[in-house]
């Protein structure tokens, strides 16, 4: 017997197998990320594993199933190289709200333009679906001889067809695996896609209203203030817990360090433990305790505006259009979105946050707002840093790891702590440059606010990295003030500022305060800068779901 002919008489699952190396040789190539190729391996292990059993136990129905089998072949194949396609050609998964807007809304015309622009990715691709789907099939599935399947009992080949057939049907209970099955891709996204529409509309016929709200009109400008610039930087998945600027042993933030005059607070807690949670509280009146009142009420994007501020929002969190977020940034004056990826995993490094930023600084407006939102050290943490600041990737052997491996954490959860503490380490850098190139520029009355959405829990309290509203380290976030010399700070003293206890969801009379804006909408007892804060009014801190404590 040939080589070719025991290829064909293998076993189904080690046909299935065999499959698995088109994927592996994707990802080997750079062609898919880990995620992608593992998930395309699992999907076509198990569809083409169970077609191959019930072709091989029902030879009467030999041609139907060489039908299906040929069929999902060339699906699973096709879908292979459109995820590789939009990797080569725009650096996006499949997933990513472009691709699905793209897919939904685009005409005949626009598809005719994209497949002449995108001809070298397409042609390529294309060739090497034509060439897997050849030699698979040549290899494994073409020719008449069963495999070795018939030598089994007619029970247990009944038997094992229906396992299988069972397996492949429950991995896709699991959403992730389900979404990357093309079969339920396009369905489940288009009916997505029509409700964000109507979520989109919705909101936005909400967020009009508001903009009438007649209180704006006592928004105002305070008396004395001239040309002025505000910068406020939001964070991601950010425990202060992990700065060396708050005491942590790495040394995780030494370019902030050395900024003179740089405020940081020691007790902020953060507004929510989500990132829409929390944005949505400190850039509008909405509080823990009135938490959907940004629905109603106006947001600071909009109470600047009609004191006179030019607003500017830079973001590389996700894509432009999707979210909430999205949709109260799009009342900027300027909107950039600078990721180019999926938003949690690969995804575009902060620094391309940099040129947008320093183009909204040489806005020659006189009064301007600047908004930017960072990807931080969001997981999958090893996505969020350049190798060259991978600078704690393989530390295991510091005082921090050594004492995370005498509290019982694994050695996954140290190193998913390694490169944790390498995004923070990152993010020092994009920090220091962002807050530097605004005092460069002497000339400037400014001011620079950076504060995280939330935290993250790192395997400070087990062996468990993510999103864990219980732990304390998802609260405690960062917050840094710098502030130029031209600019008269409220509070005066200092050491008595940094150490003023917080929560975020009041951010928005902060942002009112550095602006100098004054009307219904600000009150200087919530203003955390101003010297007429008041603990009472920020107090009780809730923390809602965690089961602290912050009074």
């Amino acid at each position: 017997m040939n080589f070719i002919a025991r290829l064909r008489k293998l076993p189904p699952a080690l046909k299935g197998l065999m499959f698995t190396f088109i994927p592996l040789a994707y990802y080997l190539f750079d062609k898919l990320n880990y995620s992608q190729a593992g998930l395309s391996a699992v999907l076509g292990f198990f569809t083409l594993t169970t077609l191959f059993y019930w072709r091989d136990i029902l030879p009467h129905k030999r041609a139907l199933f060489s039908g299906l089998l040929l069929s999902f072949l060339i699906i699973i194949l096709l879908n292979i190289g459109f995820q590789s396609t939009l990797r080569d050609a725009f650096g996006v998964q499949q997933e990513d709200v472009i691709v699905v807007q793209s897919i939904f809304s685009t005409d005949m015309a626009e598809s005719s333009e994209f497949f002449i622009q995108y001809a070298r990715y397409i042609s390529l691709n294309l060739a090497l679906f034509l060439g897997g789907l050849v030699l698979f099939w040549f290899l494994f599935a073409a020719g008449p001889p069963p495999s070795t399947v018939m030598d089994k009992p007619k029970a247990r080949r009944y038997w094992i067809a229906a396992t299988v057939t069972i397996l492949l049907l429950a991995i896709h209970f699991n959403p992730t695996l389900r979404k990357s099955n093309p079969l339920f891709y396009f369905p489940e996204n288009y009916l997505r896609w029509q409700a964000d529409l109507e979520e989109a509309r919705q909101l936005y016929a909400r967020l009009t209203v508001t903009n009438s709200d007649e209180t704006l009109n006592s928004m105002i400008v305070s008396e004395g203030v001239g040309r002025r610039t505000v910068v406020v930087v939001f964070g991601e998945s950010d425990t202060r817990n992990n700065w060396s600027l708050y005491g942590y042993e790495r040394e995780t933030t030494p370019l902030l360090e050395k900024v003179d005059g740089l405020i940081a607070f020691e007790d902020v807690i953060a507004a929510d433990a989500s990132t829409i949670g929390s944005i949505t509280r400190m850039l509008t009146p909405a509080t823990v305790e009135q938490s959907e009142l940004w629905k109603e009420k106006p947001s600071v994007i909009v109470m600047a505006q009609r004191a006179g501020y030019k607003v500017h929002w830079i973001t590389n969190q996700g894509t432009e259009g999707r979210g909430i977020v999205s949709i109260l940034a799009g009342q900027s004056d300027r909107s950039v979105f600078t990721n180019k990826g999926g938003s949690r995993l690969e995804g575009t490094l902060d620094e391309a946050v940099l040129n947008p930023y320093k183009a909204a600084l040489n806005d020659p407006a006189e009064k301007k707002l600047i908004f930017v939102h960072i990807l931080g050290s969001h997981p999958s943490y090893n996505y969020r840093y350049p190798r060259t600041h991978a600078v704690f990737e393989g530390r295991y052997d510091d005082v921090v790891a050594e004492r995370l491996a005498s509290q019982g954490r694994s050695i996954w959860e140290i190193t998913f702590r390694n490169m944790y503490d390498s995004a923070i380490y990152y993010q020092d850098y994009i920090l220091s440059r962002l807050v530097n190139e605004l005092i460069d520029r002497p000339n400037e009355s400014a001011a620079w606010l950076y504060i995280a959405d939330h935290g993250q829990d790192v395997a400070h309290n087990s062996d468990f990295s993510g999103h864990n509203r219980r732990a304390k380290e998802m609260w405690e976030v960062p917050m840094l003030l710098w502030s130029s010399d031209h600019y008269d700070l409220p509070g005066s003293d200092i050491a008595a500022l940094r150490k003023r206890p917080y929560q975020a969801d009041d951010l928005e009379h902060a942002i009112l305060g550095l602006l100098g804006i004054e009307g219904g909408y600000y009150d200087s007892g919530l203003d955390v800068f101003s010297a007429d804060y008041n603990l009472a009014q920020n107090f009780p801190r809730q923390l809602r779901g965690s089961g602290l404590d912050y009074r």
